[in-house]
């Protein structure tokens, strides 16, 4: 029996020699280690970039790069907070050359919720932290600045279980906050919220299934609307409801509001078929006419999702997903240059039909950014140039949307193979950074950009490469393991029998 031990100790050792950490990694607990969760906000030539990065079984750091020359260069990453204290994905804000930041720490017995700031970016304050009042399963949202005043909208449970919107306000630049408010209060369970800040104003946008239990039945997804007044004590308006509405998306211009969701005979047995539904406020929100759709789809069985919404001066642009059963999967735009009051015709921007260098419509992550007449989209597909995986694909319309030009394949270019990359925009200069996988570490943050409008788009800066852990890789350690050890098992077995 001790030759036994000696036999499957000496198989052991190899192993533990070229790569026990890297198979603790391919084989260990999730998530996947690296990057993830990138977040960009910009102000004038400034671009601020946070991300998380993991290690391990789950522990992470927060880490933040910034650029002052709009994306061209970048100093060394900065980890904002490490393991003890990092958690969630962070919601970030620029203004006036200062960077504010804010994240949920998820500890027993209650998530705790952290905000910093900067001074563009150059050194950021000590951690503050926010009451939470016993809330759970928390994730922050956005951050509102205007002056002195700061706001954070972030959702939680409380003890009776439902999903609530709240804001937590500060009026001495975030250096103390008081208790949370619901906004959610009375729309039941709560979800999802959407901002957009335009001055000192505040647009809000949420989903809720009302008092309806969606974990024991099927339920109807409402969409509702209200403003925050930050300048003037944080006041809200009134609460509207939009209405049934999947996947509400929010928009703003000026006093233009603009919502668009999905509709099916599900949501509302008046809207007729699936399809894609737009509603409008020209008054800053205080009222909405009556919703219009914008599609509609004979086959009930066509599926939607994805859709995103933005506006620009008086243009308007939607965009979605349609998983068409007879003509497969489609990312599809339609265009209003009168503020919303009439669309143009649906073009299709990728698909079975288009066939852009392999790309065979498996189309995901799509992710707009636009500036008057000037639509930028991304999104994620098969392609050959990478065989074994997924690569970026651009899109531009510089006429509002009238003329679509070609789909160029950057996967040469942005090499961000996994999803949940972010991407923005500031007149010619486009920002996009997300996750690469092809690293024997795990994810590595990559980020490209272009100055001339997507013409062309810089080669990928890689935010983690001082990160590469030193250790070989080994991915087939475990495996090696079993067999090795298996097989001088057998060997000591068959000598003893002879």
């Amino acid at each position: 029996m001790k030759t036994l031990h000696l036999l499957i100790l000496a198989g052991l050792i190899p192993i533990f020699i070229i790569g026990i950490d890297e198979a603790h990694a391919q084989y260990g607990c999730p998530p996947i280690s690296g990057g993830w969760h990138p977040q960009i906000s910009t102000d004038q030539n400034n671009v601020y970039v946070f991300w998380n990065y993991f290690f391990g079984c789950g522990t992470r750091v927060l880490l933040f790069e910034k650029s002052n020359d709009n994306g061209v260069t970048f100093g060394n990453p900065v980890a904002l907070e490490g393991p003890s204290r990092s958690g969630s994905y962070p919601a970030v804000a620029a203004s006036n050359g200062n960077v504010y930041v804010s994240w949920f720490n998820y500890v027993s017995p209650e998530d705790r919720l952290f905000f910093k700031s900067s001074n563009n970016g150059s050194s950021f304050s000590d951690d503050i932290q926010i009451r939470t009042n016993d809330t759970i399963q928390n994730d922050v949202s956005s951050i509102l600045v205007s002056g002195n005043n700061i706001g954070i909208i972030w959702t939680g449970i409380l003890n009776h279980g439902l999903r609530s919107i709240f804001l937590s306000t500060s009026t001495d630049e975030g250096n103390t906050f008081g208790d949370q408010v619901d906004l959610s209060a009375t729309t039941g369970d709560s979800f999802l919220p959407q901002t957009i800040q335009a001055g000192s104003k505040v647009y809000v946008l949420w989903s809720s299934f009302g008092n309806c239990n969606s974990a024991r039945q099927a339920c109807v997804s409402q969409a509702y609307f209200t403003t925050i007044d930050i300048k003037n004590g944080f006041t809200t308006g009134p609460i509207i409801s939009l209405g049934p509405l999947v996947l509400p998306r929010l928009a703003v211009f000026g006093n233009n509001v603009s919502v668009t969701g999905i509709t099916s005979t599900n949501t509302d047995p008046s809207i007729g078929n699936s399809g894609v539904s737009f509603v409008k406020s020209t008054d800053g929100g205080t009222s909405f006419e009556k919703p219009i759709q914008l599609v509609t789809y004979d086959a009930a069985s066509n599926f939607l999702n994805d859709l995103a919404l933005d506006s620009s001066g008086d243009y308007v642009y939607v965009t979605w997903y349609d998983h068409d059963p007879h003509s497969g999967e489609k990312l599809l735009m339609t265009t209003s240059s009168d503020d919303g009051d009439t669309f143009g015709r649906i073009q299709t921007l990728d698909g079975p039909d288009q066939h852009y260098n392999g790309n065979e419509g498996n189309s995901l992550d799509q992710q707009i950014s636009v500036s008057g007449n000037k639509y930028y989209i991304i999104w994620q597909s098969h392609t050959s140039l990478n065989p074994n995986g997924m690569g970026i694909f651009f899109r531009k319309s510089i006429d509002g949307g009238q003329t679509l030009g070609d789909a160029t394949d950057l996967t040469n270019k942005i090499v961000i193979s996994n999803p949940g990359y972010a991407m923005a925009s500031n007149g010619n200069h486009i920002y996009v950074v997300g996750p690469e996988y092809a690293f024997k570490d795990g994810n590595h943050m990559v980020f490209s950009q272009s100055s001339d409008g997507g013409i062309s788009f810089s080669n990928s800066t890689d935010f983690d490469q001082n990160s590469m852990s030193t250790v070989p890789e080994f991915p087939f350690a475990i495996p090696v393991l079993l067999v090795s050890v298996t097989s001088l098992v057998i060997f000591y077995r068959i000598k003893i029998r002879k």
